[in-house]
């Protein structure tokens, strides 16, 4: 009788600790499936607050019906957190019409881009290497674009213009620090689109105004800052009044506009340590300049 019970016992015992095995396995599962759960919650309410910005930025351009686009309107204001429900969103909207083109480069008879990119990575102390990198990402250039043959296949460029950013800032001859010195200066839009003299930076205008010099350049800058400019002809006035000379019947002012249709809308949600990030292309369509999304991608960490 004793050896049976100690079997029973054992028995028992083995049956317990299986038993007790498949609860810890079942609980395993089910916070397994909780954890996904919450962290598929999070994702869905990270999207969310980017929306909610998508829509604020959307909602601001739509409502800016004027006729001239400069940095003192609504949606050129620094960006200002948003406290949701759950989270916090925050973004800013930037002019990409204040940048260079560098679609403009995808014509290697096109004297003006040449020049004023040439002269813009002066200004903002690009290594001579740039230059080529970015003509040889176009493949025209014969010189540039060694870094496609290291690349794993090896590649080559492509000719023609570019449709996002990324197709810039990743070329192999880049490094991190040329793209960190380019981004706040360049982009990539269809070739025939104008510069707003409202928005551009001084170094980018620089290029397209070689006579002017740093001091008179202010000056044309600071009337700009007092009253935006109201038309093409009134900006290049001042441009003429500030260098003292004409510019001459062979300049091209069809690159230059007072107002804008592309946008470029940055921004960041977080929630309980979570990021999220996305980053869009607005264009204006239609003689209403309906905001429209071009293009958007979105990154959740």
């Amino acid at each position: 009788m004793r050896r049976d019970s100690g079997v029973v016992l054992l028995n028992a015992l083995v049956l317990v600790a299986a038993m007790a095995a498949a609860a810890l396995f079942v609980l395993r599962q089910s916070e397994t499936r909780r954890a996904s759960l919450a962290s598929a919650q999070e994702a869905d309410q990270l999207t969310a607050n980017l929306d909610a910005f998508e829509a604020y930025a959307i909602t601001t351009l739509l409502f800016d019906n004027g006729q001239v686009d400069h940095a003192g309107e609504r949606w050129a204001n620094p960006g200002v957190p948003f406290d949701l429900e759950r989270g916090q969103v925050r973004g800013t909207i930037t002019d990409l019409q204040g940048r260079f083109n560098l679609n403009w480069m995808a014509d290697p008879e096109d004297e003006m881009a040449q020049a004023g990119f040439a002269t813009l990575l002066t200004q903002i102390g690009a290594r001579p290497g740039v230059a080529g990198a970015i003509r040889g990402a176009f493949g025209f250039d014969g010189t540039g674009g060694r870094g496609y043959a290291r690349m794993d296949p090896p590649g080559r460029p492509v000719a023609g213009p570019r449709v996002l950013m990324q197709q810039i800032t990743r070329l192999p001859d880049l490094s991190e620090k040329d793209r960190a010195t380019l981004a706040p200066h360049v982009t990539v839009l269809p070739g025939d689109t104008a510069l707003n003299v409202n928005t551009v930076s001084a170094d980018v205008l620089t290029g397209f105004f070689p006579a002017l010099e740093t001091e008179r350049l202010g000056a044309v800058l600071s009337q700009r800052g007092q009253r935006p400019f109201q038309s093409v002809d009134d900006f290049l006035a001042a441009v003429e009044a500030a260098q003292g000379t004409g510019l001459g019947e062979d300049f091209d002012q069809s690159r230059l506009s007072v107002a804008s249709d592309w946008f470029r809308v940055d921004m960041d949600a977080s929630l309980d340590g979570r990021q999220a990030r996305r980053v869009l292309v607005l264009k204006r369509l239609g003689t209403e300049r309906r905001p429209q999304v071009h293009w958007r991608i979105t990154e959740l960490n």
